[in-house]
């Protein structure tokens, strides 16, 4: 597995702390668009790049 330096690290720190609205918020979102994709793309996903 190749592996790369974290650049400018700090910025995560910075980010501050992540409440449970936040992750609930941001699961949310992730899964409204999964269920457009998938009226977009049905059973028809394309093939990962190889």
């Amino acid at each position: 597995m190749k592996s790369e330096n974290l650049m400018n690290a700090q910025r995560f720190f910075n980010a501050g702390i992540v409440d449970k609205g936040m992750v609930t918020a941001a699961l949310d979102d992730a899964v409204k668009h999964l269920d457009l994709n998938m009226k977009v793309f049905g059973e028809n996903f394309p093939e990962p790049q190889r």
